[in-house]
C-alpha cells in the first residue's frame, strides 16, 4: 500500500495556522497488488518468510527481501522484472532505494560480503528493467562479513556494520 500522510505541528494547527491532520482511523487503504495471489516468481514460495519490502513510488517498483532470495516488481505491469538468490547468511533489511548521479538505483547484498547495485532503465515495453551496475559494488575483506548498511538522504553517503 502507499499513502501519503502529513504530520503537521499541533499547536500550528490550534492556531489555524495549518489544515488539521486526518485521524488515521479515516483513511482508507486500497490494496494494489497481491503478491502471493498476483504474481509467479521463479524462486519465491508462500511459505517463504519476507523479510522487508520497500517501494520506490515515483517508478512504482516494489522491492522485496526474503531469506536467500529477493526480487523487484514492477507493480503498475504486475509482473518481476528482476529476481536475485543471497547467501542465507546475509543481513536482513539489505535492499535500499537510492538515486546515484540522479539515476534510481536498488542496493542489494548478494554474498556476506558483497553489496551490488542495481540500475533502472525503461524498457521497450514501457515498463522497467534492472541491470547491476559493476562500477558501484562494494565488497569487503575475505575475513568481514556485512550485517547492515544504510545511506544518508541524497545516497552520497553509506554505513556499513561490518
Amino acid at each position: 500500500m502507499i499513502f501519503v500522510m502529513v504530520v503537521q505541528d499541533d499547536k500550528l494547527v490550534r492556531d489555524e495556522q495549518q489544515p488539521a491532520r486526518k485521524n488515521m482511523k479515516e483513511l482508507q487503504f486500497n490494496p494494489l497488488l497481491n503478491v502471493g495471489k498476483e504474481l509467479s516468481f521463479r524462486k519465491y514460495a508462500s511459505n517463504d518468510t519476507m523479510c522487508k519490502c520497500s517501494v520506490e513510488p515515483e517508478l512504482q517498483l516494489l522491492s522485496l527481501e526474503g531469506v536467500g532470495w529477493g526480487g523487484v516488481v514492477d507493480m503498475q505491469q504486475k509482473k518481476p522484472i528482476l529476481e536475485w538468490d543471497k547467501s542465507k547468511e546475509c543481513g536482513k533489511h539489505m535492499s535500499h532505494w537510492i538515486s546515484i548521479d540522479g539515476e534510481k538505483h536498488l542496493s542489494v547484498q548478494l554474498t556476506e560480503r558483497q553489496l551490488s547495485m542495481f540500475k533502472v532503465k525503461a524498457a521497450k515495453n514501457g515498463g522497467h528493467r534492472m541491470t547491476e551496475n559493476e562500477k558501484y559494488k562494494i565488497m569487503v575483506g575475505d575475513e568481514q562479513t556485512m550485517l547492515y548498511c544504510d545511506f544518508n538522504h541524497d545516497s552520497s553517503r553509506i554505513v556499513l556494520v561490518i
